[in-house]
């Protein structure tokens, strides 16, 4: 994503602290709402070039991080309870290492600081989405829609695999309806 992309998305995230995640086990979906901090990231060798992580933390015992533990695979909702300017995408999530721990809280809770009473209180662990695809959706008006796929180690943005590089919506529902 670009820079102009990044200030999009990040007008956005910038007016929530929370969001929700889907996990899964053995085809069963499992969603929760935690706490939500992110960072957008230069890619490596590419000019205004970014990448996106979001952070959170998760309770030791919980489904959510068995779910994880089987499969890192998930998606995730960002937005009002009325579903009009939000973003939702996929990436894969996984749990911190203690190393990485302070610089993931820091993210976090400079974003959501009611997070830090779950961190000294509760057995929570960081964990880290490395976005894979993000989608900034206007229900409103549908020409603002816009989807970025990226890769997930690298932030780099990859081709969208429906229209081969557009990231408009109407490309994309274009591109489906002729298949």
């Amino acid at each position: 994503m670009n820079s102009q992309q990044v200030e999009e998305l990040r007008r956005i995230l910038s007016q929530h602290n929370t969001f929700f995640v889907a996990t899964s086990d053995d085809n069963q979906p499992w969603i929760t709402g935690l706490y939500m901090g992110f960072e957008f990231f230069p890619v490596a060798g590419e000019d205004d070039q970014f990448g996106l992580r979001f952070y959170a933390s998760v309770l030791t015992d919980t489904r959510k991080r068995k779910n994880l533990a089987i499969n890192p695979k998930v998606s995730f909702y960002i937005g009002p309870d009325q579903p009009s300017e939000c973003i939702q995408g996929m990436g894969e999530m996984y749990i911190m290492e203690q190393s990485e721990q302070e610089h993931a809280y820091q993210v976090l809770t400079s974003n959501a600081p009611a997070a830090q009473f779950f961190i000294d209180n509760l057995p929570v662990s960081p964990a880290i989405i490395k976005a894979t695809e993000v989608k900034l959706a206007n229900y409103y008006e549908a020409d603002k829609n816009r989807r970025y796929f990226l890769d997930a180690e690298t932030g780099r943005q990859l081709v969208n695999p429906w229209t081969g590089g557009g990231v408009n919506a109407a490309e994309v529902i274009e591109a489906a309806a002729r298949q």
